[in-house]
């Protein structure tokens, strides 16, 4: 990837992660990872080799948080 994009791309990061936080203290938790897997699966879908199911499928795989022991 070239600098050209890192202006770009920084500040789109910096917005998404204040959103998230904000959403981490307004939402349950199952909404907020609901919203997590729904990002996640978005920017999965950008890769020319995954498809929407196989996207969605990862992004909630991602979510999934072991029970404690």
């Amino acid at each position: 990837m070239s600098s050209y994009w890192i202006p770009i791309i920084k500040p789109t990061l910096l917005v998404q992660k204040e959103f998230l936080e904000i959403a981490s203290r307004r939402c349950s938790r199952k909404k907020y990872n609901e919203l997590i897997a729904t990002l996640i699966a978005e920017l999965l879908k950008q890769h020319p080799d995954i498809n929407p199911a196989k996207a969605k499928q990862r992004a909630m795989a991602a979510i999934v948080v072991s029970p404690n022991r």
